[in-house]
């Protein structure tokens, strides 16, 4: 008889969920705060331990992982579209079975109910585990190459009733803050605000790349809602760009509030499509 504490097949699962959610986020080249993805991983322990413990039979049980999979998807990274919705819950379903897979390859399991495994497992075996299956999927998504993969995000842009969608290609060596804020900063060309912005603030930014120059007249003729973000590159002098903060801004699905618009003078354009350069 196997003895299931109801605190570890907890935090058991809590912990399992939460690298399992990662990885999605990972190979699904989705941005997703850590925070909402400890909340889906949470949600997920939950459902787990009452389907442990329920007398399901196996379509009811089927139903119930269906169920859990999308609560547990569209927890952690919010509300999409069915499309990909779909593909997030494969990609999850696809890690979960490779994780747990190894884990019980690794250590077996002691209990099984409903589809749900109870393993009385040591840290270091699921560190292991996750080591193991973050390195096989990284091989198959990344087409046999250990080559970090470039992410990009789906960033939309408000402004004054005006909407415009982009992608942005993901930099985590994009370390730019706002001064003032501390806020990160989304780069993008004028160009590319056009549907956002009125009139004069666009043409004040077309007519002129010259950071200084931009603020000056921006303040000059709108006021508030504008700043000045010093940056610098690695073999270039510092420079500076323009801050946008009246522009609401939004990355995959969910309303960044850490974030500012700052203008570059030239257009990001990149072979997949971005046209803007977002920091992690």
């Amino acid at each position: 008889m196997v003895v299931v504490y109801l605190d570890v097949l907890f935090f058991l699962n809590l912990f399992m969920n939460y690298i399992i959610l990662l990885m999605t986020a990972r190979f699904s080249g989705i941005y997703a705060r850590r925070r909402r993805l400890l909340v889906g991983a949470l949600v997920g322990a939950v459902f787990s331990v009452v389907m442990f413990f329920s007398a399901l039979h196996v379509v009811e049980a089927l139903l119930f992982k269906v169920l859990l999979c999308a609560a547990v998807v569209v927890t952690a990274f919010g509300i999409r579209s069915w499309r990909e919705t779909l593909r997030l819950c494969a990609a999850f379903l696809g890690i979960t079975g490779a994780f747990a897979g190894l884990v019980y390859a690794i250590n077996g399991a002691q209990a099984l109910q409903n589809g749900s495994f109870y393993i009385d497992v040591s840290l270091k075996t699921l560190l292991l585990a996750s080591g193991v299956a973050y390195l096989a999927l990284s091989l198959i998504f990344g087409k046999g190459s250990m080559e970090i993969r470039r992410l990009t995000r789906e960033v939309e842009l408000e402004a004054e009733g005006n909407r415009v969608t982009i992608r942005a290609l993901a930099d985590s060596g994009n370390l730019l803050r706002e001064p003032i804020s501390g806020k990160k900063v989304l780069l993008v060309g004028a160009e590319t605000l056009a549907p956002v912005l009125d009139r004069d603030t666009w043409r004040i930014l077309c007519e002129t790349r010259d950071p200084v120059e931009r603020f000056s007249r921006l303040s000059a003729q709108r006021g508030t809602g504008f700043g000045m973000i010093p940056y610098r590159t690695c073999g270039e002098d510092g420079g500076m760009v323009v801050s946008l903060r009246h522009i609401a801004i939004t990355v995959d699905s969910t309303r960044a509030e850490d974030y500012v618009v700052g203008v570059l003078p030239n257009e990001v354009e990149t072979p997949d499509g971005c046209h803007a350069i977002i920091g992690m």
